[in-house]
């Protein structure tokens, strides 16, 4: 028999600005908790959940937002975008078509 795989509800009747999205990561903990209320949120999560539902632990989900518990590993935090000249992007521009075109053969 197959498992049905549980994803996260929509939020209903919520204004977007009051949705939002809470991570709380204890020191002394491998796991950290996310609560969501916001819709863009549940579709990344649940598009996650999709790919490795063995990461992400469903605590509850109704139709005014998710609680899951999500192993502190899956966390990661940028420095910013680089911002790169104008040679730079060309130079990375052939690059990928060179990419694209060996992948062609």
């Amino acid at each position: 028999m197959k498992t049905k795989l549980v994803t996260l509800c929509k939020v209903e009747n919520t204004p977007s600005n009051e949705q939002e999205l809470t991570i709380v990561a204890e020191r002394t903990s491998d796991k950290m908790t996310i609560y969501t209320s916001d819709n863009t949120w549940i579709t990344k999560l649940n598009k996650l959940i999709i790919k490795n539902p063995e990461d992400y632990q469903i605590i509850w989900t109704n139709n005014t937002g998710s609680l899951l518990k999500v192993p502190v590993s899956l966390l990661t935090l940028r420095a910013g975008k680089n911002q790169l000249t104008a040679e730079q992007k060309e130079a990375l521009s052939i690059r990928l078509k060179e990419a694209r075109e060996s992948k062609k053969k």
